[in-house]
């Protein structure tokens, strides 16, 4: 009876000595921090899995014309747009580089617009207005009257396009013609609109062979007349909606193509369209020089800032999260040293390996849990930041957050399952001996 006296004291006091030891100000710092780490990763990787999968659904986004195969030359003139002669000269420039461009094996299209879509490039958007005829009598000074009409004032994005350039982009024609050899410069001013601009204003109608008058955009009060429909474009960004778009032909309006974006598309590469761009350019106007790049590249740079943004956040979530894992395994490798007198006892008492493996990682899972769930408060808070850099997901998306959620989880009781593991392999005999 003594001796069981005896070891039923060794016992408590063994247990008393685990529990004092793990309820110290030491062992709640490394919990707290490691709390903490967790925290912060699940706001990094919410943040990045919420643009990432904005990224993605934005890569899946049609932007109106084709993303491959196609090559951009850029080309600036720059004149005095009030010298008939300099504007002459310039447009016979860009008539004959796209003619041989046109000419070279391999190429099935080639034509220019003064505002590539994607690009960020200069362009040019204001009020238009629809006449009842191309004789109707108009003036500058009719325009602020005319303006407060609704049913004959509209709004569009103003381009100048030449002949080959619709197809060269495969944006496609809806109804009517596109630019060609009958629209004479000094002809009848002929215009395309897109879809969204043809929905916008005669939902009802057919917009072929409507009068209008935008001659604010150029200062030339020749009226346009309306000869086809082409697919809406987005002009701006991948994540902005199309905009309506009026495209004047640049043989009839070029004053307003300084800056000029041919397109060259056909079964050929880069570098060969590269290299025979640069010769005839060279060949045509020596003083100008031409700058290459592909449509990839063009919709490449139009996404860098929020593919800099999931670099940016996908690199601090890693590096969080090799932290926070360190820290798990830190804290409980800790623990099961502290209480591996604890742990010798109950396996002599009973327990089994899988029950003191459950034990070990339940500590895992709380101090992951309660660091997500802090995390998952802070995101919450936090996202909104995100809110312009995100397309088709919202800053609570489920998936991102679940995801984070699950995924931490998991690797907190990887990080506990070494410990846990030794743990479960204490010899209790050594232990109670004190090696």
């Amino acid at each position: 009876m003594a001796a069981f006296r005896g070891a039923r004291g060794d016992l408590r006091e063994a247990l008393a000595s685990s529990q004092r030891t793990l309820s110290g100000g030491g062992h709640r710092i490394r919990s707290t921090l490691v709390v903490a780490q967790v925290a912060l990763t699940t706001i990094l990787l919410v943040g990045a899995g919420l643009v990432g999968r904005s990224f993605v659904r934005l890569l899946d986004v049609d932007p109106g014309f084709r993303r491959e195969r196609a090559v951009v030359l850029d080309v600036s003139v720059p004149i005095d747009a009030r010298d008939p002669a300099e504007v002459a000269r310039r447009t016979r420039f860009y008539d004959d580089l796209i003619a041989r461009l046109g000419t070279l094996p391999g190429v099935r299209a080639a034509g220019g617009v003064n505002a590539l879509p994607l690009t960020g490039g200069q362009t040019s958007n204001g009020t238009f207005i629809e006449m009842s005829s191309p004789t109707e009598r108009f003036s500058m000074e009719l325009i602020p009257q005319i303006m407060k009409d609704p049913t004959r004032a509209g709004h569009a994005e103003f381009r100048i396009a030449s002949e080959g350039y619709f197809e060269a982009m495969k944006i496609p024609l809806v109804r009517g013609r596109l630019f060609d050899g009958r629209d004479a410069p000094d002809g009848q001013h002929v215009a395309l609109v897109s879809a969204s601009l043809a929905r916008k204003e005669w939902p009802d109608a057919n917009p072929i062979g409507k009068v209008i008058q935008f001659g604010n955009m150029d200062g030339d009060l020749r009226p346009f007349v309306v000869i086809g429909v082409v697919g809406d474009v987005r002009e701006v960004s991948l994540a902005s909606e199309p905009r309506p778009t009026f495209y004047a032909y640049y043989r009839q309006r070029p004053r307003a193509a300084q800056a000029f974006n041919v397109v060259v598309q056909g079964e050929v590469t880069p570098a060969t369209v590269g290299a025979a761009a640069r010769q005839i350019v060279r060949q045509l106007r020596p003083d100008v020089p031409p700058r290459l790049r592909t449509i990839e590249t063009v919709i490449a740079t139009s996404v860098a800032d929020r593919r800099f943004m999931l670099v940016l956040l996908g690199a601090f979530g890693a590096t969080a999260l090799l932290l926070a894992t360190l820290g798990v395994y830190s804290v409980i490798a800790y623990v099961v040293a502290q209480r591996k007198q604890e742990i010798g006892i109950r396996v002599a008492l009973g327990a089994r390996s899988a029950d003191v493996l459950a034990m070990v990682l339940r500590q895992g899972a709380a101090l992951a849990l309660a660091g997500v769930g802090l995390g998952t408060l802070g995101a919450l808070a936090l996202t909104g930041t995100l809110q312009r850099f995100l397309y088709g997901v919202t800053t609570t998306d489920p998936v991102a957050f679940g995801g984070v959620l699950v995924g931490l989880t998991v690797v907190a009781l990887l990080a506990s399952l070494v410990p846990a593991r030794r743990a479960s392999k204490v010899e209790p005999m050594s232990v109670l001996r004190g090696s």
